[in-house]
Parts: structure tokens; C-alpha cells; sequence
């Protein structure tokens, strides 16, 4: 399959060869070197087609589940320099986006488990901020997921889905 401009990591990640290896930055040098003594853990999104969630809520601020998580002027709108957490049907969603107006090195990562007879649903959500200099109008496209789990049978289950948000 031909995957146009990737890099060869990018290519094994999608082809679902890639393995783990120990890597280490050498300053004099100004390349990675392998069997290193630093370790660190990537997430590597895969942007694939899904269908776009269609349940939006924007919590800026706004009370949209049991209480408010993001910070902005609670209008439940996305706007410029807010903090923004999206739920898909009343459910915190981990986002994804190479969007050069969410500030991806100011992203917190909300932890919550999910309620059930046993405590193994500790599932994370994304609170993203919106850059101050984001134009109105633009619209930001994320890949989006949430965890569900059921008892009896046990089962933990993630949803994906896309989501388009209009900064205002």
C-alpha cells in the first residue's frame, strides 16, 4: 500500500509492525542512538475514518455532566484562549487533533473511573485550550474516543468518532 510522504515508523505503526525500541538522544553527535538509558512513552494516533459524533456538548466552563471542568465564559461555546472539555452523550472524550490552534503542550489529562462493581475503570479525558490567536470561524476537527464498561458480562468497550468544533 502506498502511504505517500511518511516516515518509516509512521508506516510500521499503520501496517501494525512496529516495535518497541530503546532510544537515546546523543547531544554531541545530534542523533538517536540505540540502547539508551532514558525512556520515554509516545502516544501515536492513527487518524482514521470514523463516524462524526453527533451529541456535542462544550464544557468552557459550563456545568454539562456533574460539574464544570473547563474554564472559559460558560456559554458552552468554543472560543479563543478557553480551556475546553467535549462530551459525546453526557460522556468525557479523550481528543486528538494536529490542529495548529489547539495548544497541544497545554493539554491536561482528566482521570475519572467509571462506576461499576469493581474499580478497574480508570478511563482518561483530554481538556484542550484553544490558542489566543485562533480566528474566529475556524473549525478545529478532532478524533475523539470514550470508554464504556458493562457488568455480566464484563466488558470494557471504547467508542470512536470524530468531532468538528466552529470556534465562535
Amino acid at each position: 500500500m502506498d502511504y505517500g510522504r511518511i516516515s518509516e515508523l509512521a508506516r510500521r505503526v499503520i501496517e501494525g509492525t512496529a516495535t518497541i525500541a530503546r532510544l537515546d538522544h546523543d547531544e554531541e553527535q545530534g542523533r538517536i542512538a540505540g540502547d539508551c538509558q532514558n525512556v520515554d512513552a509516545i502516544t501515536v494516533p492513527v487518524f482514521y475514518d470514523v463516524p462524526y459524533f453527533s451529541k456535542i456538548q462544550i464544557d468552557d466552563g459550563a456545568e454539562v455532566k456533574d460539574k464544570p471542568i473547563g474554564s472559559g465564559n460558560g456559554n458552552g461555546k468554543a472560543e479563543a484562549s478557553e480551556q475546553i472539555m467535549i462530551y459525546e452523550n453526557g460522556q468525557r472524550l479523550r481528543l486528538y487533533t494536529d490542529d495548529p490552534y489547539v495548544e497541544t503542550a497545554s493539554e491536561l489529562l482528566f482521570d475519572e473511573v467509571l462506576k461499576g462493581i469493581w474499580s478497574d475503570g480508570f478511563t482518561l479525558s483530554s481538556i484542550v485550550k484553544i490558542a489566543d490567536n485562533c480566528p474566529s470561524g475556524h473549525t478545529i476537527e478532532f478524533l475523539a474516543n470514550y470508554e464504556t464498561k458493562e457488568f455480566m458480562p464484563i466488558r470494557r468497550e471504547v467508542h470512536w468518532g470524530k468531532v468538528k468544533v466552529t470556534v465562535k
